[in-house]
């Protein structure tokens, strides 16, 4: 499930280095997340414009007090 939301349909799950691989981040269990497709694009482009996660309204007051 989603280390944000707990999204839990594995099959769209994402995995996702917690530092970047290109900074020098490895592919150890520890530097990764799993993560919804939401939640790995708000990480990584930062989106500015309202969320509603479709299963979890609720998401968009945690992800917005980062």
């Amino acid at each position: 499930k989603c280390n944000r939301c707990d999204f839990s349909i594995a099959g769209i799950l994402q995995i996702h280095h917690i530092i970047e691989r290109c900074n020098g981040g490895t592919d150890e269990f520890s530097n990764l997340e799993i993560l919804c497709p939401n939640c790995h694009a708000l990480h990584h482009y930062e989106l500015n414009i309202p969320f509603v996660h479709p299963f979890f309204p609720e998401l968009q007051t945690l992800l917005y007090k980062r």
